[in-house]
């Protein structure tokens, strides 16, 4: 998300080393001194802090100097928090908004009771004095549990008096109970495995796919990540260099496998949930299992984590006279290709991302497409407005993927959605030439006034939205056409709509998107605990996700889902507040 935020300093009188050496003496001395009032005092009236594990167990976002005021009394002597200081792998800056207005950014490190943190502090000048108008602070390391990365990297045994590969086999028999299972071995299940086990959390995931990355590697041919690899990066290990900006969805299948064993993670594919069943008497889980061979397996672990997606289970709808219909009706989860289809007419019901990726590669093939538009859709490009978004720290010339997500964890989610307006008409803007040519072909754009575009969707139901990759150029030169209007049920030769419009058709793809986790959690929980857990995705009251990365309603349950980069950035408090449950401090 783009880094910009409205702050009042002008570039000429903005030194950054000058701006942090008014600023940080007192704050970090006014933190010591557990001194509230002095501490609110240094931000702005309309500011932020947004805590992620430094001073609670809980993801936390605090606006204003009255909800800093109550939450500072409650837990600044309770966290320890302190020692902030400069650090010292980034230098503070002045970050332009583009209109010669800006803040400075400095990243800091600093203590608390349980282990070390970073943070990120937005300056500006308020009426001559330097004010923070947001700071991020985040524990990043448990003490004892250190990441074993950089200079804590293992030396490993000159001589070894067992076989590694040994060792691999026996450690995923599991003769003992692991402290964690995590269901599926997606970006979201693998970034969770990952920052569990190099905390020294026993974990183990269950896949129910025969290979790692079947999840990406069984979906449709041409299907290609909207974000690029420096977006897109798994946690601990770094696409190849010579990869291309852009991945294609078999490239990352066989990606996960890699990541899979070289970071010897622990994974049982071909193997189901049968039943998983928690016990508040003594705290533990009871996770039945099938494998692939066939035997049995009862597992007992402390904590629970389900990645099996934000959005997995297909929303298909009910619509009279399909069994009437001559063709073919399937969802985008069974869609694999258009090459069976050179000639036919093609209907494509759903104006998202999927449906036009299956549009333009059935036009590819050789069908006459139509997409079938229920309502408006907002539109971002992959080269026009999307870049501008992502920002400019995921790119080749940014300061790499640890500090750019530091930036990405310093713009509250709240502050988001208050830049959105601004934010969306930006996009409009550089995005206008496509939507104006869509809206000439007749296809709805929605302008983001009614959604939020893309911070209001990605944020509320986590998509719904189109990234142009080419099927609008398709769509504004008429080789695929658009229709308007609701179903009214199916026929033998298509789709009648409302209206009373026939749609021909030989094959009607549904891309009508997909059911909200919490449908997974009831199929695969039940209703008990798919009610005690809550909302999943959204925001809450204050400015976090629903249910994501943090407590949920229903205890030692916890859930990992979203976009590859949220995994990667926040799966690393969802482990850390497991690690810190097992070590007795929670």
């Amino acid at each position: 998300m783009t880094q910009a935020i409205a702050g009042r300093s002008s570039v000429a009188s903005s030194a950054p080393d000058e701006a942090v050496a008014a600023w940080l003496p007192p704050f970090a001395a006014a933190v010591a001194a557990r001194d509230v009032g002095a501490i609110v005092d240094l931000f702005a009236e309309d500011s932020w802090w947004r805590d992620l594990l430094a001073m609670s167990w809980n993801l936390r976002t605090l606006r204003g100097p009255q909800q800093m005021r109550t939450f500072l009394e409650d837990r600044t002597a309770a966290s320890g928090i302190g020692e902030f200081r400069v650090w010292d792998e980034a230098d503070p800056a002045f970050v332009d908004n583009g209109d010669g207005s800006g803040f400075v950014q400095v990243f800091l490190s600093f203590r608390t009771s349980v282990g070390r943190g970073l943070a990120v502090a937005r300056l500006i000048e308020v009426e001559g004095r330097w004010k923070a108008h947001s700071l991020m602070t985040s524990l990043q390391e448990l003490d004892g549990r250190e990441l074993p990365v950089g200079l804590n990297r293992p030396k490993g045994e000159r001589i070894p008096t067992r076989n590694w590969a040994t060792r691999r086999r026996e450690a995923l028999e599991f003769k003992q109970d692991p402290d964690v299972v995590v269901l599926g071995a997606g970006h979201a299940g693998l970034a969770a495995t990952a920052y569990l086990q190099l905390m020294g959390v026993s974990t183990l995931t269950l896949e129910r796919n025969a290979s790692v990355g079947d999840g990406w590697r069984n979906r449709y041919d041409s299907l290609v990540l909207h974000d690029p690899v420096w977006l897109d990066e798994m946690p601990f290990l770094p696409y190849p260099a010579t990869w291309p900006q852009y991945l294609p969805k078999d490239l990352i299948a066989d990606w996960f496998e890699v990541y899979v064993k070289a970071l010897d993670l622990n994974v049982w594919t071909s193997t189901k949930l049968t039943s998983a069943t928690y016990s508040p008497t003594d705290e533990r889980w009871t996770v039945e299992v099938r494998r692939g061979d066939g035997t049995t397996h009862t597992l007992r672990p402390r904590h629970f984590v389900m990645a099996t997606g934000l959005m997995t289970e297909p929303n298909i709808p009910t619509f009279e006279g399909r069994d009437d219909f001559t063709g073919t009706v399937i969802h985008t989860t069974e869609y694999v290709n258009g090459r069976d289809w050179e000639g036919k007419k093609a209907v494509v019901v759903g104006t998202a991302n999927s449906g036009h990726d299956v549009a333009k590669d059935l036009c590819d093939h050789g069908a006459q497409v139509t997409m079938l538009q229920r309502s408006a859709t907002y539109v971002m490009t992959q080269d026009g407005s999307k870049p501008f978004v992502d920002g400019p720290a995921y790119t080749a010339t940014g300061p790499g993927v640890h500090i750019a997500d530091l930036m990405q964890l310093a713009m509250p989610f709240g502050q988001m959605l208050a830049i959105a307006p601004e934010l969306t008409r930006k996009m409009g803007e550089l995005d206008r030439k496509t939507i104006e040519g869509l809206e000439g072909a007749g296809f709805r754009v929605e302008d983001g006034s009614v959604s939020g575009g893309l911070v209001g969707l990605g944020l509320g139901v986590g998509g719904g939205y189109l990234i142009d990759v080419g099927s609008a150029q398709y769509i504004i030169d008429g080789k695929i056409a658009v229709a308007h209007g609701e179903i009214r049920r199916f026929v033998p030769e298509g789709l009648e709509l409302a209206d009373g419009t026939v749609l021909e058709a030989d094959i009607v793809v549904l891309a009508t998107g997909f059911k909200n986790m919490r449908e997974t959690v009831r199929k695969v929980l039940g209703d008990r605990v798919a009610d005690a857990c809550g909302p999943l995705w959204g925001l809450d009251e204050g400015h976090e996700l629903n249910g994501m990365w943090r407590p949920t309603g229903h205890p030692n349950l916890w859930f990992s889902a979203g976009s590859f980069p949220y995994s990667r950035i926040y799966n690393r408090f969802l482990a850390l507040q497991i690690a810190a449950d097992l070590d007795g401090l929670r």
